[in-house]
C-alpha cells in the first residue's frame, strides 16, 4: 500500500542523491571554465552562482547521503512505483527526479534558471538534462531521443514550456498538471477532472464466486495475448460485476471509464484537454497501479454518435498498444469495436446453465440445504448481477419473516420479482399458485406435460454432460400446443408448468401484438420475447389460431403478410430457450406445417363423467363450510359441464350461502347451475334436475 511517510522519505532520498549530483557538475564547470574562480581573482560571480553553490555543497559530503541497498526499500512510495511500472531507464528517472525537485524546491528551480541563462525559464531544460546525466559540459545529441513526441518522458510526464524564441535545446520540461497531482495530492487533486473514471479496487470475496466459471476459464486464455481487449456482452450492468470479480480473482484494480459521461465531458469542452493527453493521464494511472482497464455503457445505439466511436477507438488503439489489457461492456456487439481484431467478444452468461453460480451464492446465505438450485439454473438464464441479486433479495424476506433459513419460495419469489421487470405492455404476469393434484385430465395428458417439463429439468445434463448441446445448435427450448374446447384446463395446466418449474408464467395479449399495419406484428412478437428471455419463463399464447391459421394461398398483399406473421412467430419460438406454449380452441384451424415444428401436441379432452366427478369434489377449499355434502355423482352424471363451468357455479353458490347466512348446500349449487346453464345460452326443463326438480322454480 502507497504511504505518505514512504513518499516523502523517497523525495528526500532523491533531493540528496540529485543535489549531489548538480555539486559534482557544478564543480565539473568551474574547472572547465575561462574564469578564475579563486579568492585571489578579480572576476566577481553573479549572486545567482554565488547562491546555487553555497546551497549545493551541503551535499557535497558523501556521509550525507543514505548507505542504501538499493530504491526497492522505497516500495510503495508513489515515485518509485510510477518508475517501475512504467520501467524507465536511468536517465529518465533522473529527468523526472529534477523536475519535481524543480517544482518544490526553490534553489533547484534557481539551478535550472542558472542553467538557461534566464530569469524567466526556471524549469529543467533538455541540454541540461543530458550534461547532468554524462556529467560533462556537452551534450551527446544520441540522448536527445529521450525526448521525442512518442517518447515516455513527453506521454506520461512533461510538455514543453516556453519554446517560443529559444532553440530546441532550452526548452523547458514542465511537469504535467496530473502527474503533479498524483504525487502531492494524495490521488484527489484530479478526482472532479476526471468524474467519468471510477476506481474499484480488488476484494476477495467478490471473486470466489465467478472463480471457476467457463466465462473466467475463457478470460483467463486471452489475459495472458498482448496487445488483446475483451467485448463483453452483457444485460444491465452486469457487465461490471463481471469484471470487478474478475479483477478481484486475478489480484488487479479495475478503472472503469464511463464512456457517457466522458463523450458528454468531451462534447461540452469540459476537460479542456486533447485527446492524446487525456489518455496518457489515465494510461499513467492505470500503469502505476497495475490495473486494468474497463468501458461501460457502450451500447450500439449509443454508438451512433461520431464522437462515441472515435473516443473507442482512440481508446483501444492507445491502450491496447501500450499493453493495458482493456475490458469493454455493452448489451450487444458494437460494429466499431467488433472491427478491431485485437478485440474478443464474450457473453456473459453460461451457455448450458450456471449452476456454479447458483451453488456459490447459496454459500454465502443461510440457504435450506434441501432446496434444488438445478431447477433454477435449468429454467432461468440470469446474469451474474441477476443471481446475486435474487439472493439478497431472498434473503430480506427471510429477516421480514424472522426465519433462520431461505425456503425455495422465497428464491422462487426473488425470480419472479426479477423477471417481472420486462415493462412490456403486451405481457401479463399471472400466477402459477396452481399444482399437479389440482389439474383433473386423463393419465396420458398428465404424461404428456411432465415430460415436456422435463425437457427443461434435466436440460443442462443432456445438452451439456451428455454432449447433445454439440448435435443441436439451435431450438433448445419446450413449445407446447394445448387444444380442446373451453373450459379444459389450458391455461390452468400452463400456470402448472410454470410452477413445477419454479418460474414466470406470461400471458400474450395478442390484441396488443396483432396489428392491421403491415411489419407491426412481426415488430411486437420480437420486443415481446425480448423482454421475457432474462427469465426464461412459460410464454403462453392464447387462442393463438389468430396467427397460426392455415396457410392461403396469396392472392394479395394481406395473404402474404399473413403467413409471414406465423413463420416469424415460429422462428421466434426456436430461438427461445424457455416455454411457449399455444393454446386454441380449434385445432383444425392451424396449419399442419407448423403443427410439425411443434415438440408436443396435447388433447385436453371435454371431461367424462369420472373427471367431471372429480372435478366438484375437488372445486370446493377446505375451509368451506356445507349444510350439508353435495350429490357429486348426480352433479357429475346429469349435467356435462367443463371444468370452468363447475368452477363458476361453485363459486356463486358459495354467495347465494353467505348471502342467506348459510352453509353450501345442494339448494344453492342448483341455484348457481341454472344461471350458468342459461348464461350460456342451453335449455334446461324441469325433468332435467330430477329430485331436485323443486329448486327449478327458485330461479
Amino acid at each position: 500500500m502507497i504511504t505518505e511517510e514512504k513518499s516523502e522519505r523517497y523525495l528526500e532520498y532523491v533531493k540528496e542523491t540529485e543535489g549531489n549530483r548538480i555539486f559534482c557538475f557544478l564543480s565539473l564547470l568551474e574547472q572547465e571554465s575561462v574564469y578564475d574562480f579563486s579568492e585571489q581573482s578579480s572576476y566577481e560571480e553573479s549572486i545567482l552562482s554565488r547562491e546555487v553553490k553555497k546551497y549545493f555543497l551541503q551535499y557535497a559530503n558523501p556521509d550525507k547521503i543514505p548507505a542504501l541497498t538499493g530504491k526497492k526499500e522505497f516500495h510503495d512510495s508513489i515515485l518509485y512505483d510510477v518508475e517501475s511500472a512504467l520501467h524507465l531507464d536511468a536517465f529518465e528517472k533522473m529527468c523526472v527526479e529534477l523536475a519535481i525537485l524543480g517544482e518544490v524546491n526553490s534553489y533547484f528551480e534557481k539551478f535550472f534558471i542558472y542553467m538557461n541563462n534566464d530569469w524567466n525559464n526556471g524549469y529543467l531544460s533538455m541540454d541540461t538534462a543530458i550534461r547532468l546525466y554524462l556529467m560533462r559540459n556537452e551534450a551527446d545529441i544520441g540522448l536527445y531521443k529521450y525526448f521525442a513526441e512518442d517518447s515516455k518522458l513527453l506521454r506520461y510526464f512533461f510538455s514543453f514550456y516556453g519554446q517560443e524564441g529559444r532553440g530546441r535545446v532550452r526548452w523547458g520540461l514542465k511537469l504535467r498538471d496530473t502527474f503533479f497531482q498524483l504525487l502531492f495530492a494524495k490521488d484527489k487533486g484530479f478526482h472532479g477532472k476526471f468524474s467519468f473514471l471510477k476506481w474499484y479496487h480488488t476484494k476477495e470475496e467478490d471473486g470466489v464466486v465467478y472463480k471457476d466459471t467457463k466465462l473466467f476459464k475463457q478470460i483467463d486464455c486471452i489475459t495472458d495475448i498482448v496487445p488483446a481487449g475483451i467485448y463483453l456482452c452483457t444485460e444491465e450492468n452486469s457487465g461490471k460485476q463481471v469484471v470487478r470479480g474478475y479483477g478481484s480473482a486475478r489480484k488487479h484494480d479495475i478503472c472503469f471509464i464511463d464512456i457517457r459521461q466522458l463523450v458528454f465531458s468531451m462534447e461540452k469542452n469540459i476537460l479542456n484537454m486533447a485527446f492524446p493527453e487525456l489518455w496518457y493521464d489515465i494510461l499513467l494511472l492505470v500503469k502505476m497501479r497495475n490495473a486494468w482497464i474497463c468501458v461501460h455503457y457502450c451500447d450500439p445505439e449509443f454508438m451512433k454518435k461520431e464522437s462515441a466511436r472515435q473516443v473507442i477507438e482512440e481508446i483501444t488503439g492507445i491502450f491496447l498498444e501500450n499493453g493495458v489489457f482493456l475490458f469493454i461492456t455493452g448489451e450487444n456487439p458494437v460494429l466499431a469495436i467488433e472491427k478491431d481484431v485485437r478485440i474478443w467478444e464474450l457473453w456473459d452468461k453460461e451457455e448450458n446453465g450456471d449452476l456454479y453460480l447458483w451453488q456459490k451464492n447459496a454459500e454465502r446465505y443461510p440457504v435450506k440445504h434441501e432446496i434444488p438450485l438445478s431447477i433454477f439454473s435449468n429454467t432461468f438464464r440470469f446474469t451474474p448481477i441477476q443471481i446475486e441479486r435474487i439472493f439478497q433479495n431472498a434473503e430480506k424476506r427471510r429477516i421480514l419473516d424472522k426465519r433462520s433459513l431461505i425456503l425455495q419460495e422465497d428464491i422462487k419469489e426473488a425470480c419472479i420479482r426479477e423477471t417481472g421487470r420486462c415493462g412490456n405492455n403486451m405481457i401479463t404476469v399471472m400466477d402459477t399458485g396452481y399444482c399437479w393434484e389440482d389439474l383433473i385430465l386423463p393419465e396420458k395428458q398428465k404424461e404428456q406435460l411432465k415430460t415436456a417439463c422435463n425437457r427443461v429439468l434435466y436440460r443442462h445434463k443432456i445438452y451439456d454432460a451428455w454432449g447433445f448441446g454439440e448435435k443441436i445448435r439451435y431450438a433448445r427450448g419446450v413449445s407446447m400446443i394445448f387444444s380442446g374446447p373451453p373450459g379444459t384446463g389450458k391455461t390452468m395446466s400452463a400456470g402448472i408448468t410454470a410452477g413445477f418449474l419454479e418460474t414466470t408464467l406470461y400471458r400474450v395479449d395478442l390484441a396488443a401484438v396483432v396489428s392491421k399495419y403491415i411489419g407491426e406484428t412481426e415488430k411486437n412478437l420480437n420486443a415481446v420475447f425480448e423482454a421475457v428471455k432474462k427469465g426464461q419463463g412459460v410464454l403462453f399464447f392464447d387462442e393463438a389460431d389468430v396467427l397460426f391459421n392455415k396457410r392461403v394461398e396469396v392472392q394479395n398483399s394481406n395473404d402474404r403478410h399473413s403467413n409471414m406473421e406465423a413463420a416469424y412467430l415460429l422462428q421466434k419460438m426456436e430461438e427461445y430457450e424457455g416455454v411457449v406454449i399455444l393454446a386454441t380452441n380449434y385445432i383444425q384451424n392451424i396449419d399442419e406445417a407448423f403443427k410439425r415444428r411443434i415438440q408436443f401436441l396435447i388433447e385436453f379432452p371435454f371431461p367424462d363423467e369420472e373427471c367431471r366427478r372429480q372435478l366438484w369434489e375437488t372445486v370446493f377449499p377446505k375451509q368451506v363450510r356445507f349444510d350439508e355434502i353435495p350429490d357429486y355423482e348426480f352433479l357429475a352424471k346429469q349435467f356435462e359441464l367443463s371444468g370452468s363451468y363447475i368452477k363458476n357455479i361453485a363459486l356463486q353458490a358459495a354467495f347465494f350461502a353467505a348471502d342467506a347466512g348459510k352453509g353450501i348446500c345442494m339448494e344453492y349449487i342448483m341455484k348457481a347451475l341454472l344461471l350458468e346453464i342459461r348464461k350460456a345460452g342451453k335449455r334446461i326443463s324441469r325433468e332435467d334436475l330430477k329430485e331436485y326438480h323443486m329448486y327449478y322454480e327458485n330461479i
